[in-house]
């Protein structure tokens, strides 16, 4: 982080002192571990990253069986955050593999390293010799063998530091979400209540009667590409021609639509062999502020999953017709991320990151989530009300991870920040574990903000909100440079910190970890130089006929098949003088 840490408590009988310790962008001059980048394969690198996810990413592949589909899966919120691979599931998943068949540390090197390695000094033969050949080619940075539909990876195998890579190439190449829209102007509810009242007014009291609307605003707000929105465009026209056939009407040859960006479409009951009031009923429960305008992929989803209730919303499709709803009812069912709710809650997107914040700030780890990552349809379908002030909270569901993974939400705790502003950073886990805290600054340098040389225990409980720094921590984290910086959490049962992460508060009183791209690449290496510097202390130990420190065991915490789990989120820095919106 541009971060300054401000002590404001000596430890070991040191006087009382104020010490600035630097985060991130100040005092990591030759710091950096010097990242030197493997000759380019000759595979694009959508393809290596590819292979690595057909192999290792079983979510992934939830999308069907064949070659994975990367352009689906970029456009996945869900696991995907263009240009932000910290902030990626499909890529923050690839660790907790890694970390489940790591093999732990004896037990009497553990003082040494400054943590607990528990567990099995290796891995059993099932982990180890039988899957060698497929591990000999990790280890040398190739990728698994290309086949039509890639078999997942048996147990036992973790993807390389050069497979993982490769995925964090591909995440940071692709175009941000916001690529299609920057040169279109949102159109807010104002501007939607008045062309639909001025069609309402030029049409007569009588027609406006039979008249409603489906609406793809949401869509065009949230960045939907032009040529998605002429395909949901389509897919609307031929829904409410089925509906009429379904009905025994006459499909309508045209639809009409309302504004130069053709994202309202005017709906005739009538035409449909319906009444306005056969039509408010099977729209009743539509999610939208504005009367009579109804999402029309909303309208799909609920057309094609009938509710059972007695609006007579069943219907019966031909095969044709049912692949082209499809896709736009998807369009409603999938997981919402932050531009998608905001366009449906009619906010920006800071707006909507500084709603989400206070509810955070507040308890709410839906809406903490929800900053960073995507939330289910029914979760952000809760949040919403609550935003709207229909529903009191939300119900928290426990978000549906890995049996071998914890389930970790990272905050800070505003929307946006200015040089010299203090942070606070909030996590909440689902399974007790021991808690690092990086930032990675504008720059790609990083550094562990906890623990640290004043908070070095850092197992947290459960369901609990944690802050970095706490009341009493006797430390303060200031933001220095205007920016974007990222907060990555990793939470372990089994480790107390990090593959790679040894420290001494001697010399650092936050650990400095130099490029973070760099770190992640290498990490492996440096844990092999902190076990072998661990093992040759307690041989020198040995020699002088002394015994080996005896490690303090850590608390017990989760389940033995709970390993890691891993989140990011995004510090925003303003510049000082830009004028708050």
């Amino acid at each position: 982080m541009t971060a300054a840490a401000t002590a404001r408590a000596g430890r070991r009988g040191r006087t009382r002192r104020r010490a600035r310790v630097v985060a991130a962008a100040f005092a990591l001059a030759g710091a950096s571990l010097g990242y030197a980048a493997a000759a380019a394969p000759e595979a694009p690198v959508s393809e290596r990253a590819r292979l690595v996810l057909e192999t290792y990413c079983a979510e992934c592949r939830e999308a069907g069986a064949g070659t994975l589909d990367m352009n689906a899966l970029a456009a996945n919120p869900r696991l995907i955050t263009p240009q932000k691979p910290d902030l990626s599931r499909a890529y923050l998943r690839l660790f907790a593999l890694t970390a489940s068949v790591r093999p732990k540390a004896d037990g009497e090197n553990d003082e040494k390293r400054n943590d607990d390695k528990r567990g099995d000094a290796k891995r059993s033969d099932a982990n180890g010799e039988a899957s060698k050949p497929a591990k000999d080619k990790a280890a040398n940075g190739e990728p698994p063998e290309a086949s039509k539909a890639q078999a997942p990876a048996p147990a036992g195998i973790a993807p390389s530091p050069a497979e993982i890579e490769s995925v964090r190439d591909w995440i940071a190449s692709l175009p941000t979400r916001d690529e299609a829209c920057r040169d279109r102007s949102p159109i807010t509810a104002a501007e939607v209540e008045d062309m639909t009242d001025r069609w309402m007014r030029s049409v007569g009291p009588a027609e406006a009667a039979d008249t409603r609307f489906l609406s793809l605003v949401h869509l065009w707000n949230a960045c939907e590409p032009d040529g998605r929105l002429e395909v949901a465009r389509t897919a609307a026209s031929a829904l409410l021609a089925a509906i009429a056939r379904n009905r025994g009407a006459a499909p309508s040859s045209g639809i009409e639509t309302l504004g130069d960006e053709s994202a309202l479409l005017v709906v005739r009951p009538s035409a449909l062999a319906m009444t306005a009031d056969e039509w408010d009923r099977l729209t009743a429960s539509a999610p939208s502020s504005i009367p009579d305008i109804v999402p029309a992929d909303w309208l799909a989803a609920r057309i094609l999953a009938p509710s059972g209730d007695a609006s007579g919303d069943a219907m019966k499709f031909d095969g044709a017709v049912q692949q082209q709803l499809e896709p736009l009812a998807r369009s409603w069912t999938q997981d919402v991320d932050l531009t998608r709710a905001a366009a449906e809650h009619g906010a920006s997107e800071r707006e909507m990151a500084e709603a989400l914040t206070a509810n955070a700030n507040t308890g709410d780890v839906q809406a903490a989530r929800l900053l960073n990552a995507a939330v289910t349809r029914g979760q952000w379908d809760a949040l919403n009300r609550v935003l709207d002030g229909t529903a009191a909270s939300a119900p928290q569901d426990k978000q549906n991870v890995p049996e071998n993974e914890i389930d970790v939400v990272v905050w800070p705790d505003r929307a946006v920040y200015r040089p010299r502003d203090l942070i606070s950073v909030s996590v909440v886990v689902s399974e007790a574990c021991h808690l690092t805290l990086i930032d990675v600054d504008r720059d790609g340098k990083a550094i562990v903000l906890f623990p640290n040389e004043l908070q070095q225990d850092n197992l947290i409980a459960p369901g609990v909100t944690f802050a970095v720094p706490g009341a009493t921590a006797g430390y303060q984290l200031r933001l220095e440079r205007a920016g974007e910086e990222t907060l990555v959490a990793i939470c372990q049962r089994h480790d107390l910190t990090p593959e790679g992460i040894a420290y001494d508060y001697e010399k650092q009183r936050f650990r400095i970890l130099g490029d973070w791209r760099t770190f992640l690449r290498t990490a492996a290496d440096h844990e092999k130089e902190i076990r072998a510097a661990a093992n040759a202390e307690t041989n020198r130990r040995r020699r002088r006929g002394r015994s080996a420190p005896k490690p303090e065991a850590p608390a017990a915490v989760a389940p033995a098949d709970v390993v890691e789990g891993r989140a990011a989120a995004t510090v925003i820095i303003e510049p000082a003088n830009v004028a708050n919106p």
